[in-house]
């Protein structure tokens, strides 16, 4: 078992925000063994903490916003993934901005700063949930399920009316590195006739070329073409990864996803936290 792991020093990122298209500023902060991840709103008059858990979900479409009281931090979830896979237990998450920065669109970026600055063990072992028995959130259409494994995989399916994205599968062991490999560059992506709804309901502001993939009603919009086969599938499995983080302590069984998106993942956070002799604590 592996101990605790926090960062060996800060690290920084400014950018853009996907949604809001305002400028942001993030400072990554060790932090001592079982605080957790907790962003910290420190723009504001007076400082805000809002821990990374399902619990202070307060919006799930088109991307994970966390509130306490009126304060919020939107698309959490590409930062939470990186923190996670890279076994980044406890740690505090400065934000200037309402939103963090979309960077590539990837969790690539917040990989890479998180490996130049290291991580420290902290000599505390982590506790993990081993999931006992299946549970599922949605219905035959829509639905996310974690069932008994002896490691953390991902079976994901996405169908969108769209010559590339048909029916698409992928099935992924994500230990030893996986993320990294196979899922941390993908992309958010998007559909061309969707952005002038998504601009009109304030969202997807700060989109463009270089931070998210745009599929026209043929192919691709970017002129670099997709970084990779499936890259919107496993941007998918990135988006799962990074709200299963807020579940609050690692996961070990198979998760089974069709057309899943954030709403089905707390839903499911919520079942497991609801159905407590589903899993054990290791």
């Amino acid at each position: 078992m592996r101990g605790q792991g926090t960062l060996a020093r800060p690290f920084s990122q400014d950018g853009i925000g996907l949604h809001s298209g305002q400028l942001a500023r993030v400072t990554v902060e060790p932090a001592p063994p079982g605080h957790g991840r907790v962003f910290w709103r420190v723009d504001l008059s007076a400082a805000v903490a809002i821990p990374a858990l399902a619990r202070n979900v307060v919006d799930a479409r088109l991307a994970t916003t966390l509130g306490v009281g009126e304060h919020r931090v939107t698309t959490v979830e590409h930062l939470v993934a990186a923190l996670a896979s890279e076994g980044i237990d406890n740690a505090r998450v400065l934000l200037e901005g309402p939103e963090v920065p979309v960077l590539d669109g990837s969790a690539l970026p917040w990989v890479q700063a998180i490996r130049e600055a290291g991580r420290e063990d902290q000599g505390v072992p982590v506790c993990g949930a081993r999931i006992l028995r299946r549970v599922a959130v949605g219905d035959a259409s829509r639905h996310v399920a974690v069932s008994p494994a002896s490691t953390f995989e991902v079976r994901l399916t996405v169908d969108y009316d769209h010559p590339l994205l048909r029916e698409r599968t992928l099935h992924l062991v994500l230990g030893d590195g996986a993320f990294e490999r196979e899922v941390a560059w993908a992309r958010t992506f998007g559909f061309q006739a969707d952005i002038e709804a998504m601009l009109r309901s304030g969202r997807a502001r700060g989109g463009n070329l270089d931070c998210a993939l745009v599929f026209d009603p043929r192919g691709v919009l970017n002129p670099s073409g997709q970084r990779g086969e499936d890259e919107a599938v496993r941007h998918k499995i990135l988006d799962l990864v990074g709200d299963l983080g807020l579940f609050g302590m690692p996961i070990l069984g198979r998760f089974d996803a069709l057309r899943p998106g954030h709403a089905l993942h707390v839903a499911l956070i919520e079942a497991l936290n609801e159905q407590t002799d589903a899993w054990t604590v290791e």
